[in-house]
């Protein structure tokens, strides 16, 4: 069951157009928010799938809208093939998560299956994509649109130029952000600032209706969230992408305790 938040009801993943009511009462117990701060380049399923799990949710709530959700479960040959400025931040991503080993998105699609097996509802919290890149291309400069796309294209030039930056994202170094505020503040504000707000009202209204829920977020929009959650929910935990990283799921053994048969008795 997959529901765009806006609405605020489930939507079958078979018909979009086909909307049935949720729980309406609020749920009573102390409420619980998991955010798992991610990389959408980076291959965190087996992470994904053990806090998610753990954490028993009533609900998973994922950084995407119905647009990009579709795109990840289409066949990449068949996807709509996005404008130039979209297209190089797609393209950069691909090749990174090429680079890792794994695939974009696939954390997300991660945390649906694990959704899927515990048989809870899936919210997609995130702003339109579309709205999203509107607002953002409203915002910036032509300077600004320009800085943005040289420094797309440098990044997919031979040469690992971006690795230095990926991997204090990893990091998960607070300086970055302030980095990118300082030269792309429209970037900074639209991308990450207002997706913080619009995320956060939709997971305090998801808290309240379901009690427990996981966030699967990118890891630069963790500190907002818990800044804007703060008050809102009784209990907020992260994993930030530097920890799911270096997940190591629980060893599982067993041992069988026998006798060895004395063949010298009887002898």
């Amino acid at each position: 069951m997959v529901f765009q938040d806006d609405a605020f009801s489930p939507v079958t993943p078979t018909d979009p157009q086909q909307r049935v009511s949720g729980a309406e009462d609020p749920v009573e117990d102390a409420s619980s928010l998991l955010i798992l701060g991610t990389a959408h380049v980076v291959p965190l399923t087996r992470a994904i799938h053990h806090h998610v799990f753990e954490h028993d949710p009533g609900a998973v709530a994922l950084e995407l809208d119905h647009q990009r959700l579709r795109g990840l479960l289409m066949d990449p040959e068949h996807r709509e093939r996005p404008g130039f400025g979209y297209g190089l931040v797609a393209r950069f991503q691909e090749k990174i998560a090429e680079d890792l080993g794994g695939e974009v998105g696939e954390e997300m699609l991660a945390a649906r299956e694990a959704a899927m097996l515990l048989g809870v509802p899936v919210a997609l919290v995130d702003r339109p994509v579309n709205e999203t890149l509107d607002r953002l291309l409203d915002a910036m400069g032509w300077w600004e649109r320009l800085k943005v796309i040289g420094s797309l294209i440098m990044a997919l030039l031979p040469g690992k130029r971006w690795e230095k930056e990926f991997h204090r994202a990893l990091e998960g170094d607070p300086q970055l952000v302030r980095e990118v505020e300082e030269k792309f503040p429209s970037v900074k504000r639209v991308l990450i600032d207002e997706r913080d707000a619009y995320m956060a009202e939709r997971a305090a209204r998801l808290v309240g209706k379901y009690g427990r829920v996981v966030l699967v977020v990118g890891d630069a929009h963790v500190p907002g969230l818990i800044e804007h959650l703060e008050g809102r929910v009784d209990e907020v935990k992260t994993v930030r992408v530097k920890e799911l990283r270096e997940f190591s799921p629980p060893s599982v053994g067993f041992s069988v305790e026998h006798e060895v048969p004395d063949d010298t008795k009887g002898r």
